[in-house]
């Protein structure tokens, strides 16, 4: 008897292979059961050999391994900790706080839980208040504090207090909790130089600062709630708008009202099979993003994920946060900005002003101004895009203060931009659709003239010939299309619009506005709306709109303001990240482009793979399959890399050897792939999904029976059922 409980018959192989899969699946720091338990029966859906009996043994197993881990890591100093051990000391530091019976034994309960780890004693044995600091941390409180100059051997209890009542503020005012405390160290000289004595310190405080996010009423909660909450009041909006429409007998507003949801839902489907068809639970994983994508949850959906700090999976090209900035973009372009073009027409056109329509272009201008603010500000306080791009990324400062006025005029902006926008385009409307048609033709052709003649029209997507001139143009003409519409701060970006273009357009938007008022004065008898209404909206969401932009500069960093206008483009942009990035992991990020941005240097890329791939290996960042996926193949054979068979190909790999891709840049080639061909790949690209848990390959069965067995202390070399 094992606790009672009868002892199971002998576990089959596939129950052992998966005791010892556990050990990787539930993490370290983990003890939780119901993890394991619903990663087993997905396990018993695939392989029916697997019994209720043995689920029991196989969750038992891992509960044991998880507490024979913990025991290593109470015993691991702290030059050797690392993430794995700081969230085992922060879910031992957060369950003990919570679970004191006294409300002021606070300090005692932290120190307890420091306590228990030889990593953490090290610290507080030198810091006495280092328990004080986590106190205030897991009160929890949204205070705004001052900014503090002293050095770590200034510190006393009092000053720590201050310093730990200020992360919660910080990692509110962030997408991130990575991104909250990288804020919050860097406002204080002394946990900048406790990061560097402890490099364990800020690996607890940011697990510590993911569980505040989540459980937090202000944190990960208010994201998604408010994320749900705009999207759906908008969609809610929009329903009854087209139901006014109806009962008003205009079928043709309503349908296109109708058709622009449509549209929107469309295309944020396809980006999702697009993303997940090639990850490993590709049916599950998309399944689920179409039920959320058609109850119009797929917002909430990304703002877990990115408050969650969730990492892009094998098989995906884009992670969470360029995904949610992308249907974000979705929503502005194909529902939000034509159904409150259509709404404002029909309001300047109508007697009646009905409430349910006025309700709805509330909504819809501040569902795009939110979203289009959110896309720049998670952008730049990224982490990730700090490290990788520090010349594009930074302008937000770390002042909570500033960060609300910054984001405040963000919003302003946008909010005023598209309501602007929407009267000209309902002014040209009732002008003729004939000169609203021009009118978006010259633009267009304008801006492409202008990429082109810069040399700056591919996109950095890693895609082939074909799908880099199709993509090239459509995101050409979307971020012209949300620009106009919002002035996206995001796409000043040189990977977009460019500074250049970015200032240029954002002039003429305003001028626009004036030129096309003026032309309907004089070239139509309209007496409803008149000229007079129309110039005095223009002005004041004009001045409006520029106190925006006064908020907005006041509130950022002002070494920042040459992005605004600058040359620079995309192909300069990528080269830039290899030649001045600081890392590795920063510098391997230009080969993540398309490969016509980073042709000029693909000389040293390949040095620099050739040196740098085998030592990549043992490093966490670096996904060998992943990368191999991304690299064209005669880049490959060129680094001598060799590519498995079950490692999918990227898209940029049609384009196979150097000279066929320099007779395309040369233009002495333009074929494409016959239709059959591309079917053949994209058949070919779908996942293989296995049926039963021994169909998993041998090499890492082996190895994972080896790990299993060292945790449960036999030898690694005694003889096995199965692989």
């Amino acid at each position: 008897l094992v606790r009672g409980r009868r002892v199971p018959p002998p576990p089959s192989t596939s129950t052992l292979q998966a005791t010892t899969m556990c050990y990787f699946l539930i993490g370290r720091n983990s003890s939780d059961r119901t993890k394991v338990s619903c990663w087993i029966r997905s396990v018993r859906s695939a392989d029916s050999t697997v019994t209720r009996v043995q689920e029991w043994y196989v969750v038992d197993e891992a509960a044991r391994l998880s507490g024979i881990r913990l025991t290593f890591q109470r015993a691991r100093l702290g030059t050797a900790a690392n993430e794995d051990d700081a969230l085992g000391i922060a879910e031992v530091v957060y369950k003990k706080y919570h679970g004191r019976k006294v409300w002021g034994d606070g300090r005692k309960a932290v120190e307890e839980g420091f306590g228990e780890f030889e990593s953490t004693r090290e610290v507080m044995a030198k810091y006495p208040w280092f328990g004080v600091l986590f106190r205030e941390v897991l009160k929890n409180s949204l205070w705004p504090k001052k900014h503090l100059a002293n050095s770590l051997a200034e510190i006393d209890t009092a000053k720590a207090v201050h310093m730990g009542s200020a992360l919660s503020l910080s990692i509110a005012s962030n997408s991130t909790a990575e991104a909250g405390v990288a804020e919050w160290i860097g406002r204080f000289p002394a946990l900048v130089e406790l990061r560097s004595e402890f490099p364990i310190f800020e690996l607890v405080t940011k697990a510590i600062a993911q569980k505040l996010l989540i459980e937090a009423p202000w944190g990960q909660k208010f994201r998604v709630v408010l994320g749900a909450l705009l999207s759906t009041s908008d969609a809610i909006s929009d329903l009854f708008v087209i139901l006014y429409f109806y009962e008003q007998g205009d079928l043709g507003l309503a349908r296109l009202n109708l058709a622009l949801v449509v549209t929107s839902l469309a295309l944020q489907l396809i980006l999702g099979i697009m993303n997940n068809m090639k990850t490993v639970n590709w049916k599950k994983n998309t399944t689920f993003e179409v039920v959320l994508t058609l109850l119009f949850m797929k917002p909430a959906l990304e703002a877990y994920r990115v408050s969650k700090g969730a990492n892009i999976l094998e098989g995906q090209f884009v992670s969470p946060l360029d995904e949610a900035m992308f249907t974000k973009c979705i929503e502005m372009f194909a529902e939000a900005i034509p159904s409150l073009c259509l709404q404002i027409y029909a309001l300047l056109t109508r007697s009646e002003k009905p409430f349910v329509m006025i309700l709805s272009v509330m909504m819809s201008t501040s569902t795009i101004a939110y979203s289009s603010s959110l896309i720049s500000y998670d952008k730049d306080v990224s982490p990730q895009t700090r490290i990788t791009q520090p010349w594009n990324y930074g302008y937000i400062l770390p002042s909570p203060k500033s960060r609300v006025f910054a984001f405040t005029g963000m919003m302003i902006v946008s909010s005023m931009q598209v309501l602007s926008k929407a009267m000209m385009i309902a002014t040209l409307a009732l002008i003729g659709t004939n000169v609203l048609r021009l009118f978006f033709f010259l633009e267009v052709c304008l801006y492409m003239f202008f990429k082109i003649f810069h040399r700056d029209f591919w996109y950095w997507f890693p895609l082939n010939l074909a799908g880099s001139i199709f993509v090239s143009l459509l995101v050409r003409f979307i971020e012209l299309f949300i620009f106009d519409f919002t002035a996206l701060i995001h796409l000043r970006h040189p990977y977009q619009m460019g500074g250049a273009a970015w200032i240029g357009m954002l002039v003429w938007s305003q001028v626009s506005v004036y030129m096309v008022i003026y032309y309907y004065d004089n070239s139509t008898d309209f007496k409803e709306p008149s000229a007079d209404f129309l110039y005095t909206a223009a002005m004041c969401l004009n001045v409006t709109w520029f106190a925006g932009i006064l908020l907005f500069s006041a509130n950022i960093d002002s070494r920042y303001f040459n992005t605004f206008y600058t040359l620079a483009t995309a192909k300069t942009n990528c080269q830039r990240i290899f030649t001045d990035g600081k890392t590795d992991e920063s510098r391997i990020m230009a080969l993540e482009d398309n490969y016509f941005l980073w042709r000029d240097i693909e000389d040293d890329l390949e040095v620099f793979v050739k040196e740098g791939w085998e030592k990549w290996k043992d490093q966490s960042w670096f996904d060998e399959k992943v990368w191999l996926a991304r690299l064209p193949k005669d880049f490959r054979v060129r680094c001598g890399l060799e590519m498995t068979s079950t490692t999918n190909t990227s898209f940029g790999s049609d384009i196979e050897d150097k000279a066929s891709r320099d007779r395309v840049l040369s233009g002495r080639s333009l074929r494409l792939p016959p239709r059959s061909t591309i079917l053949n790949r994209f058949v070919k690209s779908i996942p293989k999904i296995p049926t039963t848990l021994s169909s998993i390959d041998s090499e890492r069965s082996r190895k994972w029976s080896v790990t299993g067995a060292f945790f449960r202390g036999e030898s690694a070399s005694s003889e096995r059922e199965g692989p």
